[in-house]
């Protein structure tokens, strides 16, 4: 399992899968039942350092990275933002 924070992690270690001929999965919180993502001789992204939410109030957007828990995105919102929306 590698710990990714960030792209230029993600690059090596998918550079050092492919050169040792290992398969690749990611994995997040790992609450799937039976262990999908784990692979017996391969390379587990664990994505859950990669995790920047940047907010963009003026157009009302958020970019997220794969790593953060619904949770986190929730937390990190404040409450304009984090509430139904109103059109």
């Amino acid at each position: 399992m590698v710990e990714v924070h960030s792209v230029d992690d993600i690059a090596k270690t998918l550079a050092f899968a492919r050169d040792n001929k290992l398969s690749v999965t990611t994995a997040g919180v790992r609450h799937s039942m039976g262990g999908p993502v784990f692979r017996k001789g391969g390379v587990v992204l664990d994505k859950l350092g990669f995790n920047n939410i940047v907010l963009n109030e003026p157009s009302r957007s958020i970019t997220v990275q794969p790593g953060p828990t619904w949770q986190e995105m929730q937390h990190h919102l404040p409450p304009p933002f984090a509430g139904r929306r109103k059109d």
